[in-house]
C-alpha cells in the first residue's frame, strides 16, 4: 500500500515504547506496578516489559532491564527463557 506506515515490531524491554531499552523502562514498570491509574503502560509497553521468563509484568522484569542497563545482559538476550 502506498502511504502505509511500516510495521514496527516491539523491542523486548522497551516498556515506555521509545525505541530503546534503558533505566527509564525499569522505572516505568515500577511506576505502573505502584499506580496503574496514573502510570499505566500501553498494551505494547506491557508486552515489551515482560522479559524475565515468567508470565506477566513484575518487579523481576524491572530488575532484568536494570541488568541490561548495567551491561550484565544484552537486549539480544531478552526475553529470558524459563
Amino acid at each position: 500500500m502506498i502511504g502505509a506506515a511500516p510495521e514496527v515490531k516491539g523491542v523486548a524491554g522497551d516498556a515506555n515504547c521509545d525505541g530503546k531499552v534503558s533505566i527509564a523502562d525499569s522505572t516505568a514498570i515500577l511506576q505502573h506496578l505502584g499506580n496503574q491509574d496514573k502510570y499505566g503502560l500501553s498494551a505494547e509497553g506491557l508486552k515489551n516489559a515482560d522479559v524475565d521468563g515468567n508470565d506477566g509484568v513484575s518487579t523481576n522484569d524491572a530488575l532484568v532491564i536494570q541488568m541490561v542497563d548495567s551491561k550484565l545482559l544484552t537486549v539480544e538476550q531478552l526475553p529470558l527463557k524459563k
